[in-house]
């Protein structure tokens, strides 16, 4: 049996006094599949780090309705203000997420009754979160305000497989943004942008991405088609521009038209630290037949291939621009087929040939790669990386079993692919839709826009260990700590 809660009909108030007591006062209502609840009682509790303050109850009538008020104090704290509610029937719950539009009150998530009260048979119902003014605030832009609760899915409860059948209509917005005389006003309505840092840190080390769509788009710039030049010459005009402005930005990321972030900015930053310089990109042995009319011509440097996705600090940026080596290989790569794969680490990869900082020698790893009898590691995780590239996460056809749909032989995620998704280390997640069951896309959306503001505790150690990290910082191939993480491309095979 199911509970389910009426957040259309749910009105909360919360105010605070220059002591920090706050007064949160609740009406509702609990449901089981479309049945009122009556004589439920529900309670309610201010979270602490030691025992939750209780702050008082109501019992829910013939309607299933109830009230329910209460104090809560030092709701200035870091930990506060958090304010669980928690019913006393044994069922589980089912559950949704809902958004207020009172000012001071940017999030309300129910959560699953597997969480239990110590010391008495009291089962959690919902979770306020209420971000203060004096806190990062969370504003409840319409797309994130979609009704749609993400834990069965972040979480991989019972319940994920339901949420393959989620459907909503985001066609109206699509519609609303094309015709709107201004664009810029119109997405900001849907789609919150931060206009300052969160936290000191990122404020410190601010990070550039370039962002290229070929998807879903009026075409701004040289229409581009697959495989050919015009991609590439997009994307290193769109590098080039964001390389010569004033701004001190400290590392680039490439994205695209249908990725999603797996980290926060702030866990980005701690990243981009991590690689102290270096270069992050794919590594792959370059395929003879895309060398097409260019066959038997010499590039002006050995050619690799790899993803299109680059972290890249800012020294090397200023120096790629300014190459005259670098435009000789544009000009080469123009003639080649799906150049836009064969750019970032025919750079990167030729320490000895173009002094790039952050670079490396990429003949040493496809080396390593033919010689060495190692296995890849099973884990890769944020706590043990597990690989040398984390610009994005990709599965292609022949490599796992796609929960989604394959495009492009590529996989399109689908929501059995989320609680495997959301632990990766890679930066950024490709490919994501909202044409192929969009739960999969809003849940990653949600979990990473609510961890941005509630940060949780996240070191980096394990990126610092990188092979490419290593070899940038002075150590030879044979002195590496985890050369096995080397073993696989995105690409890889078997």
């Amino acid at each position: 049996m199911f509970f389910t809660i009426l957040l259309a009909g749910i009105l909360i108030t919360f105010r605070t006094t220059d002591a920090g007591e706050g007064t949160v006062n609740v009406n509702g209502c609990v449901y089981c599949k479309g049945r009122a609840l009556k004589n439920v009682t529900v309670k309610m509790y201010d979270v602490d780090n030691f025992i939750d303050a209780f702050m008082g109850k109501a019992t829910t009538d013939s309607e299933g309705c109830f009230f329910v008020n209460g104090t809560a104090t030092d709701m200035r704290d870091d930990i506060d203000p958090v304010i669980n509610f928690y019913h006393t029937c044994d069922m589980n719950i089912d559950y949704g997420i809902g958004h207020l539009k009172d000012p001071e009150i940017y999030a309300l998530k129910i959560v699953p009754t597997l969480e239990q009260k110590l010391f008495s048979k009291e089962y959690l119902l919902m979770r306020l979160l209420v971000l203060a003014n004096t806190r990062s605030e969370m504003p409840t832009n319409y797309i994130e305000a979609v009704n749609i609760n993400c834990d069965p899915v972040i979480n991989n409860t019972i319940e994920i497989v339901k949420y393959r059948e989620w459907k909503y209509d985001f066609k109206r917005f699509e519609k609303e943004i094309y015709k709107s005389k201004n664009v810029c006003e119109t997405i900001n309505k849907y789609f919150y942008f931060e206009k300052k840092p969160l936290s000191e840190e990122e404020e410190k080390f601010p990070l550039a991405f370039g962002f290229v769509m070929y998807k879903d788009l009026v075409q701004i710039g040289k229409r581009s088609q697959w495989g050919t030049y015009g991609i590439l010459d997009n994307v290193y005009n769109c590098f080039k521009y964001l390389a010569h402005l004033k701004h001190d930005w400290k590392y680039y990321q490439y994205l695209s038209g249908s990725d999603l972030p797996l980290r926060t900015n702030l866990e980005m930053v701690r990243i981009m630290k991590a690689l102290n310089g270096s270069i992050n990109s794919d590594i792959e042995e370059y395929e003879m037949d895309r060398y097409r009319t260019m066959e038997g011509i010499h590039p002006p440097v050995p050619l690799f291939k790899s993803a299109m996705s680059v972290s890249m600090p800012r020294a090397a940026a200023n120096y790629i621009v300014r190459s005259q080596k670098v435009k000789r290989l544009l000009r080469y790569l123009s003639h080649t087929w799906i150049p836009d794969e064969s750019f970032w680490t025919s750079i990167a990869g030729n320490a000895p040939l173009l002094r790039v900082p952050g670079s490396y020698r990429a003949r040493d790893i496809i080396w390593l790669r033919k010689h060495m009898n190692m296995n890849p590691p099973w884990e890769k995780t944020t706590s043990s990386v597990g690989t040398t590239y984390i610009g994005r996460y990709q599965v292609w056809e022949w490599q796992k079993v796609c929960g989604g749909q394959i495009k492009s032989w590529s996989c399109v995620f689908g929501v059995l692919d989320v609680p495997d998704i959301i632990t990766r280390p890679e930066l950024i997640v490709h490919k994501l839709s909202l044409s192929v069951e969009p739960a999969a896309f809003m849940c990653i959306l949600k979990e990473i826009r609510y961890r941005s503001h509630n940060p949780i505790e996240f070191d980096a150690t394990s990126y610092s260990e990188m092979p490419t990290v290593e070899l940038y910082s002075g150590k030879r191939i044979t002195e590496l700590t985890h050369p096995e993480w080397l073993l696989q491309s995105s690409f890889y095979r078997g």
